[in-house]
């Protein structure tokens, strides 16, 4: 139904802000190093999430794929897609540290607590999403994805105008 397609299109725009586009300083830094023809990289960025997305969707529902391990095997294969699957876990299990040591010196640095109290929180904060299971953590990210994308475009067209300001 359309609900679930949108809530599953709100959680993938959550995730990809949180992998590196939350604060646009990365696509500003990067795609825009490279002038007009960095816009044509991230075109094709926007172009290559939208073709993988929409396939592994598709193939995860045609083929009854349930979980990140089956599309790794239905994809790669028994050996290599196994491999990935613990690669995945080993690279997500050190995504989960930083983002918690990370949270522990943002803390301290902005509210002038102790770093452990801000890497507690978190710590909180992330056992709480795995007890609360994909389905409803999906549905959570879900709702919030499109409010990520809203104020990024908000502060993008604020951007332009303050910088169109400062030229005149």
């Amino acid at each position: 139904t359309f609900g679930v397609i949108a809530l599953i299109a709100g959680a993938n725009i959550a995730y990809t802000a949180g992998a590196g586009y939350g604060t646009g300083q990365e696509i500003m830094q990067y795609f825009t190093s490279y002038g007009s023809s960095g816009f044509i990289g991230l075109l094709i960025l926007v172009l290559l999430f939208i073709f993988f997305d929409s396939f592994i969707a598709t193939d995860s529902r045609k083929y009854g794929l349930k979980n990140l391990n089956e599309i790794f095997i239905h994809y790669c294969g028994n050996i290599l897609g196994n491999i990935l699957s613990v690669f995945s876990f080993i690279f997500l299990f050190g995504m989960a540290s930083l983002m918690i040591s990370g949270s522990g010196a943002y803390f301290s640095q902005y509210f002038g607590v102790n770093s452990m109290i801000g890497s507690a929180i978190l710590t909180v904060v992330v056992l709480l999403t795995c007890l609360l299971g994909l389905k409803r953590t999906v549905n959570v990210i879900g709702l919030i994805g499109p409010t990520i994308a809203l104020f990024i475009l908000i502060i993008g067209i604020v951007a332009i105008v303050n910088s169109q300001m400062d030229v005149d």
